[in-house]
C-alpha cells in the first residue's frame, strides 16, 4: 500500500491550489467545504473558480507559479497543482518537496504525496 487513507482537518488552515480551470474549481469546492483558507495561483480562472472568488471563498494571486509567487502567500499545509501545463506541475512538486509541503499533482499519482478519494 503506497497511500494511507486518512481524513485531514483543514478548518482554518492555509492551503494552495495552482491552476484556475475546472479541475482546480472542483478541488477548491472540497477545500472550501472543509473550511480551509484557500489561495489560488493562476493567471486565468474558469467561471466556476470566479464564483468562488466572488463569494469570498478564495484569495486569487494573479501570476504563474514560482518561488517568488510563493513568498507572497502564507505557507500552505497542503498544495494541489492542477495546472494545465505539466512543467508547472513539476515545478510545484519540486518546490513542495524542497519545503516539505505535501502536494498532489493532476494525473501524477506516483509524484503525489496525497490523493483524493474518487480520483482515478
Amino acid at each position: 500500500m503506497e497511500h494511507l487513507p486518512i481524513l485531514v482537518n483543514l478548518k482554518g488552515k492555509h492551503c494552495l491550489i495552482v491552476g484556475g480551470g475546472e479541475a482546480a474549481a472542483n478541488k477548491a469546492d472540497l477545500f472550501i467545504r472543509a473550511g480551509a483558507i484557500l489561495t489560488v495561483i493562476a493567471p486565468h480562472m474558469s467561471d466556476a473558480m470566479r464564483q468562488h472568488l466572488s463569494a469570498g471563498h478564495i484569495v486569487w494571486d494573479i501570476e504563474q507559479f514560482s518561488a517568488e509567487a510563493m513568498s507572497h502567500v502564507p505557507r500552505p499545509c497542503l498544495v494541489v497543482s492542477v495546472a494545465e501545463n505539466a512543467s508547472i506541475n513539476r515545478a510545484v512538486a519540486r518546490y513542495c518537496q524542497q519545503h516539505h509541503i505535501p502536494v498532489s499533482l493532476l494525473g501524477e499519482r506516483e509524484q503525489s504525496d496525497f490523493l483524493f478519494f474518487n480520483e482515478d
